[in-house]
């Protein structure tokens, strides 16, 4: 969920925000109320406007709206004004030195133009009488010097720059190089080095299973033979009971994974193995008896539940960092599915 507002949590459990919108770090933050057992640890209660709600449910009350909260001052900040690009300058450049040289001709012409109507009705050996002639005279040498600074501007300029624009841009699309701006095509096009934040903007800020681990193989990419592995349905429980992400419908109507980045990769992953996440995830609240979260100094996280099909059974999934949760294993399934002990030098 979208938070609108920078509000202060006042009550809540097990919240934790992407702040990744503001901050540009991948790293959920947790988030905590302040009370009288906990402040001497220096909790965050803070929950800034425009970051998403990974997890958890809880109260929080709204202190900053619009250009008051942290988003809207940032965006306050940022609206500048867009400095000329090297090639705008150089154009203003020219049409700056055209302008000064067609003004020179425009005086030229008009100063000659004038001069020979006065000459030759004053200094000439045949002067001509000062009559209605004079004006037209005078008229066609204030037209002639208007022409000369008119035709000193070049009016098709723009058109040729825009037109040279665009095939720039058409080019760097077919080398995969997207330009909204016309204009930008100059910069991205004379750009040699690019330095950006990877996560979200060189990639599609999505985790994908590549490979994992089970009954002593390692199985690449998407197995065709998932749904017969004898650890298939421990697998899919683990991921799904030991999560927090959920299944969400886009205005498009399709399915996407949300919440967590990590387990929205393994989500993603066993529903293209066509296993029933969307119910798992409905119902596992039903089912759940106690949870342990995941926090930065444990490492790990665990969730007790009592299986759905069989009441009678009690089931402890536990996922974290290899190096933390392997110490608390001592057995395995080998490659005949059968439960196995697992050494030291197996770990």
């Amino acid at each position: 969920m979208k938070i609108p507002a920078d509000c202060i949590l006042i009550d809540g459990i097990d919240i934790s925000c992407d702040e990744s919108a503001m901050t540009g770090e991948p790293d959920q933050m947790e988030k905590s109320a302040v009370t009288e057992s906990n402040y001497e640890f220096n909790p965050d209660p803070f929950l800034l406007g425009k970051t998403l709600v990974a997890q958890g449910q809880g109260t929080a009350m709204v202190c900053c709206v619009g250009v008051n909260s942290r988003s809207g001052q940032a965006e306050e900040k940022l609206q500048t004004e867009e400095d000329q690009t090297p090639l705008q300058q150089k154009l203003d450049g020219i049409a700056n030195t055209l302008a000064k040289i067609g003004f020179k001709f425009f005086l030229l012409a008009l100063l000659l133009g004038v001069g020979r109507c006065v000459y030759d009705r004053t200094l000439a050996p045949n002067a001509k009488p000062w009559d209605g002639q004079t004006f037209t005279d005078l008229s066609f040498a204030v037209i002639t010097a208007v022409t000369v600074i008119v035709i000193a501007i070049p009016e098709g300029l723009p058109l040729a720059v825009t037109i040279s624009f665009a095939f720039s841009v058409m080019k760097m699309k077919r080398e995969n190089n997207w330009v909204r701006k016309l204009a930008s095509s100059e910069t991205m096009g004379g750009a040699d080095q690019i330095c950006t934040d990877k996560t979200g903007t060189l990639t599609k800020n999505q985790m994908t299973v590549r490979e994992f681990y089970s009954m002593e193989q390692v199985f690449n990419d998407k197995p065709s033979n998932f749904s017969t592995m004898h650890t298939a349905s421990l697998l899919a429980e683990g991921v799904l009971y030991n999560c927090s992400a959920r299944i969400e419908k886009t205005p498009e109507g399709k399915l996407k994974p949300a919440g967590n980045v990590t387990e929205q990769g393994l989500i993603r992953f066993l529903m293209d193995l066509n296993v029933d996440c969307i119910n798992t995830l409905k119902n596992k609240d039903d089912h759940i008896l106690h949870l342990i979260p995941f926090n930065s100094s444990r490492k790990r996280a665990a969730t007790c539940i009592r299986h759905p099909q069989n009441p009678r059974v009690i089931r402890a999934f536990c996922k974290g960092a290899p190096e933390i949760v392997l110490t608390y294993v001592n057995k395995m399934f080998d490659r005949n599915g059968q439960v196995v002990f697992i050494d030291e030098a197996k770990k």
